[in-house]
């Protein structure tokens, strides 16, 4: 008999997110594993935050949220074992970083590159950069 046909998981992420990196750098194995396709789709918070009337992070907003998000992503990271490092400023702008991939997209698909690309461009990883404008 014939498996029947799962459709597929979207995954949502914004670059720029601090919970969408250890996410980003987990859920190609998780779908592996669930033997189901995974679907790239980068979006924007600023639109989001902007439409709450707000110009910044809820957790620069409001500093208890934010000092605890610190302490928890630090956490998570520590239990999957994934680098982690409070970027300098935050947030950053996830514009470019969600721009670039997405242009490879139709071409190259996001299944061979997306996690390599995520930390790569990621705040959260001591490796990462920021471009200049």
């Amino acid at each position: 008999m014939a498996r029947p046909r799962m459709e597929p998981i979207e995954f949502w992420f914004e670059f720029a997110s601090s919970y969408s990196y250890p996410a980003a750098l987990r859920i190609e194995e998780v779908a592996r594993r669930a033997r189901v396709r995974l679907v790239w789709r980068p979006f924007l918070l600023g639109p989001i935050f902007k439409a709450q009337g707000w110009n910044d992070s809820p957790f620069n907003i409001y500093p208890a949220k934010g000092n605890y998000m610190w302490r928890d992503l630090q956490r998570v990271c520590d239990a999957l074992g994934i680098p982690f490092k409070k970027p300098s400023v935050f947030p950053r702008n996830g514009l470019l970083a969600g721009r670039l991939p997405a242009c490879f997209q139709k071409s190259h698909g996001w299944r061979n590159s997306s996690a390599i690309s995520f930390s790569q461009t990621s705040p959260m990883t001591a490796t990462s950069r920021t471009p200049t404008s």
